[in-house]
C-alpha cells in the first residue's frame, strides 16, 4: 500500500505540473507582470475567483481581466492594485509599455455602458467591456460583425475562416495533453478511494472520538495573529466582500483610532454619533482587521443571534442599530434588556461592536450595558469630530479628480451631517458632482429631486425599482418575487402604480436595480437595499408623499409604526417623517385593524396612532360589521397576556393591549346605549 500511496503522490504531482505548463503556454512578453492571453473573460463570481486562484493573484494584487490596448486580444494577470474604482461610462484595457490600465469612453456603446461606478472585481457583471473584435469593441456602432461570429457564452469575438495549421498542431497537442490527464486523474481518484476505505480518516462528526483534539481551546490574546478554524457561510462572505469594498476608501481618523484602542481593552464598544457620520464604517473597518488576524467576525441583526450562537474562541459581533434606528424601538429594546443577563456571561468570552445614533443612545429610558461610559466613544463629540484635514482627504480619496478654490473648501468643511455618506454619493454620480456645494448643503432636496426624475416615462423602470424596494421592506431579492402570492401582488401593484405593462419581467426591474447600485442602492449576494438609510428615508419620504394610501396599504407595519404619523396629533419635528391627514385615518385604521390578526401584532399595539380617537371609532366601525373579531381580539388579549409575561421589561405596559380592547368594549357599548336612547 505504501506502494501505492507513492504513485498516488507522484501522479498528483504530475497533475499539477502538466497544469502549470498549460497555464505557461499562454504567457505573453513585454509587460512588467506576468500577463496571460485568454480566450474569454469570467462569466460569473465562481470563475473570477477560480481565475484569481490559479493566478495565485493576492489581497495586494488582484485578478483582472480586460482587453490589450489594441482590442484585439484578452488578457489576464494579478495587477499591481488589489481593487480599482472604475468611473460610469468607461471601459478599461492594459498598455503594454507601462503595464497600466487605462479608460476607454463607452458612452457611445449601443448597449452595456455602465451608468454607475463599480470595482474591478465586478468586471464579469460588465460583459460588454470585455467583448472585443478585431480591434473595437463589440458594443460599438462601427464595430464589423459581418466578418465574424460572435458567442454569447465567449466575451471575445471568434473568428470565423480556415485555421492556420500551427494552431491545428496546438490544438492536437493540447488535445493530446488533456486525453493524459484525464487518465491520471482518474487513477489518481481510483487509489485515493482505495487508500481512504483501508484508511479511514478520522473527523469530528465521526462515532468514534479522534484521539488528541481537543474539543475546546483557551480564549486568545485580541493581538494573535493565529487562525481560527471556523469558515463563516456564504452569506457572511458576500457581506464582508461588500465591507471591503467600502473598506477600500476608508480614511483613518481620530475617531477610528480612539475605537480601535477601546477595542482592544475591552469586549463591548458603542460607537455612536450623527447619521451618515460613519458609524458603521468604523466598525466594519476594525472587523475586518480582526478577520484578517484569525477572529471569527459575524454581523448580526438581533440580540437573540448573540446569546443563541454557539461560542468560539476570539468571536466578534457586529450590531447595528441594536435598540432602533431613527428613534428608540420598544420592540427591539425590549428583547436587549430581557437578554442583558445573557450579554454579560457572553461578554466574558466575546467581543460586541455596535453603532448607534446618538438620539437613541441618548433616550432616558436607555439604561444597562449600553450606558457604561468607558464603552462609549461618541465620534462627533468635540475631541474625535471629523477636522478639516480629515474631510479633504475624504473627499479627495473618493473624488480625487476634484477642483475646489480654497473658497469652496471653506464652504465644504462647514458641512456636519451625512459628510463621509455625501463624498461617497457625490463620487457615484457625475449629475450630483455638476451640483457641487449645493449636493453637499441640500442633500435632501438633491435626492427628491433625483426621486421625482425617475417619475417620468424615461426612467418609470427606476422608480418601479425604489418602490418595490420600499414595499419589500428594504430586502428585495428580484427571484423570489413571484415566489408568492403576497409578493406577486405587491410587484403587480407596483407595475400599475409606476405605469408600466403588466407583463414586465421581474428581471428588467433586477437590471434597473443593478444601475442603481453605488448610489440608491447596495446588494449582497441576490438581494438589493437601500445604499443608507439616510436614502431610504428621503425615498419613502417622497414616495409617501406622492402616494399615501399605497404606502399605508403596502409598507411594512413596523415602518407605519416608526415613520408615519397623524398631522393632528403630533408636532411635526422630523423633515422625514410622513404625516398624514384626516383624509387618510380610514386607510390607516383598516390596516392597523387587518395587522392586529396577524404575527406583528406588537408593531400594531405600539402605534402611537391607536391612541387617536377617529382610529378607533374605524376598529369599533369593523367590529360592528364583524361581530365574531371582537371574539377573535379577546383571544389575542389573553395571548397578549401571556406573552407579555416574557416580556417583563416591554416599555408599553403589561395591560396596554388588554386595556385597548377594554376600551373597544367600552366604546362599542356607549355607542349602543347611545343609539337605544
Amino acid at each position: 500500500m505504501g506502494h501505492q500511496r507513492q504513485w498516488s503522490i507522484a501522479l498528483f504531482g504530475t497533475f499539477l505540473a502538466s497544469i502549470v505548463r498549460l497555464n505557461e503556454c499562454g504567457k505573453l512578453d513585454g509587460y512588467k507582470f506576468p500577463v496571460y492571453s485568454t480566450q474569454s473573460c469570467p462569466l460569473n463570481q465562481t470563475e473570477w475567483s477560480e481565475r484569481s486562484s490559479a493566478l495565485n493573484c493576492s489581497k495586494r494584487n488582484g485578478y483582472m481581466c480586460l482587453p490589450n490596448q489594441n482590442f484585439t486580444e484578452l488578457l489576464e494577470f494579478c495587477y499591481t492594485e488589489r481593487l480599482i474604482r472604475i468611473q460610469e461610462g468607461v471601459c478599461l484595457y492594459l498598455v503594454k509599455h507601462v503595464s497600466k490600465v487605462n479608460a476607454y469612453n463607452c458612452s457611445r456603446f449601443r448597449y452595456g455602458c455602465h451608468t454607475a461606478f463599480y470595482l474591478s472585481n465586478r468586471i464579469f457583471e460588465h460583459p460588454a467591456c470585455t467583448s472585443i473584435g478585431e480591434g473595437c469593441f463589440l458594443a460599438e456602432p462601427s464595430c464589423e460583425r459581418s466578418s465574424s461570429t460572435f458567442s454569447p457564452i465567449t466575451t471575445k469575438k471568434i473568428h470565423s475562416g480556415r485555421i492556420p495549421s500551427n494552431d491545428r498542431d496546438y490544438s492536437v497537442f493540447l488535445a493530446a495533453i488533456l486525453l493524459g490527464l484525464i487518465i491520471l486523474i482518474c487513477i489518481f481518484i481510483v487509489l485515493s478511494i482505495h487508500y481512504q476505505r483501508k484508511w479511514p480518516v478520522c473527523k469530528r462528526n465521526n462515532d468514534a472520538e479522534c484521539p488528541n483534539v481537543k474539543e475546546h481551546q483557551p480564549l486568545l490574546a485580541k493581538n494573535s495573529d493565529k487562525p481560527t478554524q471556523k469558515e463563516p457561510p456564504t452569506y457572511q462572505n458576500e457581506i464582508f466582500d461588500l465591507w471591503q469594498n467600502e473598506n477600500n476608501m476608508f480614511i483613518p481618523t481620530k475617531a477610528s483610532e480612539e475605537v480601535e484602542k477601546v477595542t482592544e481593552s475591552t469586549n463591548l464598544v458603542i460607537v455612536t454619533g450623527y447619521s451618515g457620520s460613519g458609524k458603521s464604517a468604523i466598525i466594519q473597518h476594525i472587523a475586518l482587521k480582526y478577520r484578517e488576524r484569525g477572529w471569527n467576525v459575524k454581523p448580526v441583526n438581533e440580540v437573540n443571534e448573540i446569546v443563541n450562537e454557539e461560542t468560539f474562541e476570539r468571536k466578534l459581533f457586529v450590531f447595528d442599530d441594536p435598540i432602533g434606528k431613527e428613534s428608540l424601538d420598544e420592540i427591539s429594546y425590549s428583547s436587549w434588556v430581557k437578554n442583558e443577563k445573557k450579554l454579560k456571561a457572553r461578554l466574558k468570552t466575546v467581543t460586541i461592536l455596535i453603532s448607534t445614533r446618538k438620539c437613541v443612545l441618548c433616550d432616558p429610558r436607555v439604561k444597562g450595558l449600553l450606558k457604561i461610559d468607558s464603552n462609549i466613544v461618541d465620534i462627533d463629540d468635540e475631541i474625535f469630530k471629523l477636522t478639516d484635514d480629515e474631510k479633504r482627504k475624504i473627499l479627495k480619496i473618493y473624488a480625487p479628480d476634484i477642483n475646489l478654490s480654497e473658497e469652496e473648501w471653506t464652504e465644504i468643511f462647514k458641512i456636519k451631517t451625512y459628510f463621509p455618506l455625501l463624498c461617497n454619493l457625490y463620487s457615484s454620480n457625475t449629475k450630483y458632482q455638476k451640483d457641487g456645494l449645493r449636493f453637499f448643503k441640500e442633500p435632501v432636496d438633491v435626492f427628491k429631486e433625483e426621486i421625482h426624475s425617475y417619475r417620468n416615462a424615461r426612467n418609470k423602470e427606476k422608480y418601479c425599482a425604489l418602490v418595490l424596494l420600499i414595499f419589500f421592506n428594504n430586502n428585495l431579492c428580484v427571484n423570489d418575487i413571484l415566489e408568492h402570492e403576497f409578493s406577486s401582488n405587491k410587484f403587480k401593484h407596483s407595475l400599475e402604480l409606476c405605469g408600466m405593462n403588466s407583463n414586465t419581467a421581474p428581471f428588467t426591474i433586477g437590471d434597473h436595480l443593478k444601475s442603481l447600485e453605488g448610489f440608491f442602492v447596495k446588494r449582497i449576494g441576490d438581494t438589493y437595499m437601500f445604499y443608507h438609510d439616510f436614502v431610504m428615508e428621503v425615498t419613502t419620504f417622497v414616495f409617501g408623499t406622492d402616494y399615501p394610501v399605497d404606502l399605508v396599504n403596502y409598507a411594512d407595519i413596523g415602518f407605519l409604526r416608526r415613520k408615519v404619523k397623524l398631522e393632528t396629533c403630533f408636532v411635526q419635528n422630523d423633515p422625514l417623517t410622513i404625516y398624514l391627514s384626516n383624509n387618510y385615518i380610514l386607510n390607516l385604521g383598516n390596516r392597523l385593524f387587518s395587522d392586529i390578526f396577524g404575527e406583528r401584532l406588537l408593531d400594531v399595539v405600539l402605534n402611537p396612532c391607536l391612541r387617536n380617537k377617529k382610529v378607533i371609532e374605524v376598529f369599533t366601525k369593523e367590529i360592528d360589521d364583524h361581530p365574531e373579531k371582537l371574539k377573535m381580539l379577546a383571544e389575542r388579549k389573553e395571548l397578549k397576556i401571556e406573552q407579555q409575561q416574557a416580556y417583563k421589561n416591554l416599555l408599553l405596559s403589561k395591560l396596554a393591549f388588554p386595556a385597548f380592547v377594554h376600551q373597544l368594549e367600552n366604546f362599542k357599548a356607549r355607542k349602543v346605549y347611545t343609539t337605544n336612547t
